[in-house]
């Protein structure tokens, strides 16, 4: 089973690879984990008239590096390995871009537990998932 944790830098996003981690016994097989961050996207024209292209993905490889390093850190801790993918764009459309390209069964996030009406206003990224996923999602609070 592949199962893709969707992470943030939120201590919601590390109590859900912690509670991921301690279901393992739900899966017949061991799990093969993948590590997404979602990076906001920098408008390029803008940030190109300022600094190189080169320098804005030099900053999205760090930023995901320096994102994704707690959560790695705490599979490896745990005996786990896996796979890290840093994406920028739309999250939900990358998560589920990533999900289908990598074949992954489960997509596991972490949602902040905004109210409806913040939800309504600024919108969700789990409610998007929830929408359009083509894999079950399953959220951990």
């Amino acid at each position: 089973m592949k199962i893709l944790l969707a992470v943030d830098q939120s201590d919601a996003a590390l109590a859900m690879i912690d509670a991921v981690l301690g279901r393992r016994g739900w899966f017949r097989d061991a799990p093969e984990f993948h590590l997404a961050y979602v990076h906001p996207p920098i408008p390029l024209g803008f940030a190109t008239r300022h600094v190189s292209e080169e320098l804005v993905e030099r900053y999205y490889r760090e930023e995901t590096a320096s994102v994704l390093g707690p959560a790695q850190a705490r599979l490896m801790a745990s005996g786990e390995t896996c796979l890290v993918h840093g994406l920028v764009g739309d999250p939900a459309e990358a998560l589920v871009h990533l999900a289908r390209a990598q074949g992954i069964d489960l997509l596991c996030v972490a949602p902040h537990g905004r109210s409806a009406v913040a939800n309504a206003v600024l919108g969700s990224v789990a409610t998007k998932l929830a929408r359009i996923s083509p894999v079950p999602v399953m959220f951990v609070r």
